[in-house]
């Protein structure tokens, strides 16, 4: 608003994510600013279009919207950009507008889960040495707000001085962040967020930039334990590219072992992510995941060759959106170590058909079966690609999805869990043996 107001031939676009918060930002900062100006100051300014100001005498204007096409700022604000649709390809556009050398763009936003396209950049500004970004952090306790009277007799605990050694902070900050604390339970783990006071505190007051992505994923599984393990997890052992993905190995392949290779195929489209992970079925070990972008035959020829060098590993491919995979798998590659599901109909006997459905029923088991090994730390997910993946993993529309990005790797990683808890005998017809090399 200054730099319109104050300046000649200024161009200012602020770019919201919805129509609603375009309306509520001219409204209440933008319109409320100008207001304030005393009168003796002011100049006469023009309304060519809703939540726009302008002024003919200095030739400068200030809009905000939630469309980029057709104007050329060279002051450009980005609000809330990790809300944004399609943001790599909307901001990748906006930048475009923009002078090279005489424009200025600022990308604001408060994190909303680990992923996408602001976790992605805010990391490259901070990491990047040739960045053009300049990363800024709002501190919550330089706020004068944020603190409180410190009672007589007040004690810091140990933890509470680290963090004024690690932060700055003084003993009002730490008394306002303990009261705080115990209005929202305190360490109490909440059964249905899966977030202690402590995570909620950091939610609203995040101590640093990847605190404040990872508490705001609303996951459904365990934050705290999910962020221990994105804190912790090791470099891979060796990185292939594999067409248009990867395979990512963190454990040796051991002689003798039987593998488990779990394929979430989403729909087998070139468009979308595939995930399959390998697991140790005798050390029940998150092995290796191969990710990438497939359509339904290339997807089926790298999972055939996968499963065939880890000792002919038993295959399981998610059949709703993979039946195209599956068949591929099955009479193209002639594969026959298939995981086949029980199925019970009217008659006595089960019938056994291959691939793993997904209904109401087993999406509830497997995704139970996960939240609880996360909670018990019976599984280690040595990956970050898949952590980042359950740490975004909430309800979204009435139904646990990803909030952000993609849910493919939750889904390969539930499924296995699920089954490596199962007997073998679960997981072939009795006419078919599971063993290391394949059948």
């Amino acid at each position: 608003m200054d730099q319109c107001f104050w300046n000649e031939n200024q161009f200012a676009a602020v770019i919201a994510h919805r129509s609603d918060s375009a309306h509520t930002i001219f409204a209440e900062i933008v319109k409320f600013s100008y207001d304030k100006i005393p009168t003796r100051c002011q100049k006469k300014a023009y309304n060519d279009s809703v939540c726009q100001l302008g002024w003919r005498s200095i030739h400068s204007q200030l809009k905000v919207t939630t469309d980029i096409h057709g104007i050329t700022p060279n002051l450009l604000h980005l609000t809330e950009v990790s809300r944004f649709s399609n943001a790599k390809e909307l901001i990748n556009e906006a930048l475009q507008s923009v002078p090279l050398l005489s424009g200025e763009v600022i990308q604001e936003s408060t994190a909303n889960g680990v992923g996408g396209y602001f976790y992605d950049a805010w990391n490259e500004a901070t990491e990047d040495p040739e960045t053009v970004w300049q990363p800024i952090f709002l501190k919550w306790w330089e706020h004068p707000d944020y603190t409180l009277l410190v009672p007589e007799g007040f004690v810091c605990t140990e933890e509470e001085e680290d963090f004024k050694r690690q932060y700055g902070i003084t003993d009002g900050n730490v008394y306002f962040r303990r009261v705080k604390i115990k209005e929202m339970q305190g360490k109490k783990i909440d059964a249905e967020t899966g977030l202690s006071g402590e995570m909620l505190f950091c939610q609203s007051y995040p101590m640093t930039p990847q605190q404040a992505f990872v508490v705001r994923s609303g996951s459904l599984f365990n934050v705290e334990i999910l962020t221990a393990m994105l804190t912790s997890a090791p470099a891979p052992l060796d990185i292939q590219q594999i067409g248009r993905g990867h395979l990512r190995v963190y454990k040796h392949i051991q002689p003798g072992h039987s593998y488990l290779l779990v394929c979430d195929p989403s729909y087998g489209q070139s468009k979308d992510y595939a995930a399959a992970i390998v697991f140790d079925m005798i050390t029940k070990d998150f092995v290796a995941v191969f990710h990438g972008k497939y359509r339904s035959n290339e997807l089926a020829k790298h999972l055939v060759k996968l499963a065939k060098f880890y000792n002919g590993a038993l295959i399981v491919v998610e059949r709703n959106t993979g039946q195209a995979v599956l068949n591929q798998v099955i009479s193209f590659h002639d594969y026959r170590n298939i995981y086949h599901h029980k199925e019970w109909s009217d008659r006595r006997e089960p019938s056994w058909e291959p691939g793993f459905p997904t209904t109401a029923t087993t999406r509830n088991l497997f995704l139970a079966s996960l939240e609880d090994a996360i909670s018990d730390r019976v599984v280690v997910i040595p990956d970050q690609a898949t952590v980042k993946e359950c740490l975004n993993f909430g309800d979204k529309d009435g139904k646990y999805q990803a909030t952000v990005g993609n849910d493919d790797l939750v889904i390969a990683l539930a499924i296995g869990t699920y089954l490596l808890q199962q007997p073998r005998a679960n997981l072939l017809p009795p006419s078919m043996e599971l063993r290391p090399g394949g059948l």
